[in-house]
């Protein structure tokens, strides 16, 4: 005998997928970012798609343990690409991650299932507020492994044209103070 599946069974399985891939992606293009043989839009965008499937899955899936099931897929997919770092780096960016996402993605059911309309704004904060915490945390502690002592944060040039801009305002502020300076004489204004 054969027996069909409940509707909308396929969808929420492509609808995974496509999720989980994009989390792949995300993480993929960001590790190329890291490594400078890639600009830093690529992964934004990435990032964007899967912020997206996450609050359309939501929004869609009522089931804690699909959502848990699918988050833990994420957030596996998400730090793959960073897999030959060290663990405690590795460990740290996916349970920041995935502590935010699923906590986003539970905050996010339950105003949905505690309303009778669904106020997709407000879902929507909610749940990409947390994800974006998660992800922000992540990406800080998987970018620690590729700072060299040797070259600071901020390349000298970025830093030079910094100062020059911010010299202007700084003089209306602080007259007393000029960037241009060394640091010694800064330090005793």
């Amino acid at each position: 005998q054969w027996t069909s599946s409940p509707p909308g069974f396929y969808t929420a399985i492509f609808l995974d997928a496509l999720t989980v891939g994009a989390a792949f992606t995300t993480g993929y293009l960001y590790r190329q970012f890291l490594e400078e043989t890639g600009g830093i839009l690529a992964p934004l965008i990435a990032a964007l798609v899967l912020f997206t499937l996450v609050l359309l899955g939501v929004l869609l899936t009522k089931s804690p343990l699909h959502r848990l099931l699918i988050t833990v897929c994420i957030t596996i997919g998400m730090i793959l690409p960073f897999i030959d770092l060290p663990t405690a780096t590795t460990a740290g960016a996916a349970v920041s991650f995935f502590v935010f996402l699923w906590w986003g993605q539970l905050l996010g059911r339950r105003d949905i299932e505690g309303n009778m309309r669904i106020r997709f704004s407000r879902i929507a904060k909610t749940t990409l507020g947390r994800i974006t915490t998660g992800a922000v945390f992540a990406s800080i502690l998987l970018f620690l492994p590729f700072v060299r002592p040797d070259d600071p944060l901020v390349p000298r040039k970025t830093f030079d044209a910094f100062v020059q801009s911010a010299n202007p305002s700084i003089q209306r502020l602080y007259p007393d103070i000029n960037l241009n300076d060394p640091v010694g004489e800064l330090a005793k204004d």
